[in-house]
């Protein structure tokens, strides 16, 4: 899973790196600079202290001692003034620089807070959607799993005006108390070739379809699914692969499919999209207005009920 947001103490993060957020002399700082550095113990702080004095978005990196990652990539961040210093700019590039040192080290996973939104004053808003463009950009080249681990809701997350849309949706297509498997399902027009060719069609097998017949690069089809490669070869290698349907409806928004198209491929795994459960009806939502950047989907869907598309199965924290 190359991105995902988590809620959840960073020093408890089982993954190769934590980010810290850190001052530019090597003394302890404040908040979480403080606390990582008294649990990873004096030993990280004679590391950093090899350093010296760090510039705004330099990235330099220790071990983890006795915090649970194998390393820590401290970095200082921008201070906040009024947004015409240059900020936004040394913010994203500061992103780019922890990025880039974790790839020469060859890091799988990296937890980042939200840098300088704390006692840098960087306002939250601003300083999440740089962090998102950063990731955004990142992995389209590079094969990481991101954590940003976040303390408190992120009301913030998409547009007000997509969150009218999407709030507008809901009251028109969610029925909490409908029995699911009652659901009724919107009529399609279907000829007696589509009939033939889905009897018997296992999920992999019109997935893999779908792909050659839209002509589909298969490294971009699990990049904007939000899947890992490793994930995306198990959909493809194995046999016995029983996908979940927040991985079909990943994969569904990366090749652009219609409604009829998500339908169909769900059905090919024996799901439906029913109008008792709001994440499927945020992500028909979404289909249906034809916006399909994964991100902005996997917002909303935090937003409005703590799900995303792409996450990880594995238990991160202690």
């Amino acid at each position: 899973m190359p991105f995902t947001i988590i809620r959840n103490d960073l020093a408890k993060m089982h993954v190769d790196v934590i980010v810290n957020s850190t001052r530019r002399r090597p003394i302890m700082g404040y908040a979480t600079d403080r606390y990582l550095h008294e649990i990873a113990g004096p030993k990280m702080m004679d590391e950093r202290k090899r350093y010296g004095v760090l510039e705004t978005s330099q990235a330099i990196i220790t071990k983890g001692y006795g915090l649970p990652s194998e390393y820590v990539i401290h970095t200082v961040g921008p201070t906040y003034s009024d947004g015409k210093q240059g900020e936004a700019q040394a913010l994203f590039n500061t992103y780019m620089n922890v990025l880039e040192l974790a790839r020469k080290q060859s890091v799988r996973t990296i937890a980042f807070p939200l840098i300088s939104s704390g006692t840098f004053r960087f306002p939250k808003e601003q300083a999440f959607e740089i962090a998102i463009s950063a990731f955004k950009i990142f992995l389209q080249t590079s094969e990481m799993d991101i954590y940003l681990v976040v303390y408190d809701d992120i009301s913030y997350a998409i547009s007000k005006a997509r969150i009218h849309d999407v709030k507008e949706y809901l009251g028109h297509h969610y029925y909490p108390d409908k029995d699911p498997f009652k659901t009724p399902q919107k009529a399609k027009k279907r000829t007696l070739e589509d009939m033939v060719d889905s009897v018997d069609v296992s999920f992999q097998e019109k997935l893999f379809k779908l792909i050659r017949d839209k002509r589909l690069d298969e490294v971009m089809v699990y990049k904007d699914a939000n899947l890992t490669k490793q994930h995306f070869s198990k959909i493809r290698s194995s046999d016995t692969y029983k996908p979940k349907k927040d991985t079909i409806l990943a994969l569904c928004v990366a090749m652009r499919l219609s409604l009829d198209e998500t339908e169909d491929l769900l059905a090919s795994a024996g799901f439906v999209l029913s109008s008792s459960d709001k994440a499927d009806m945020i992500v028909r939502f979404f289909i249906e207005t034809k916006v399909y950047d994964i991100y902005e989907i996997n917002l909303a869907l935090y937003d409005y009920c703590n799900k995303w598309l792409g996450g990880s199965e594995k238990s991160l924290s202690s």
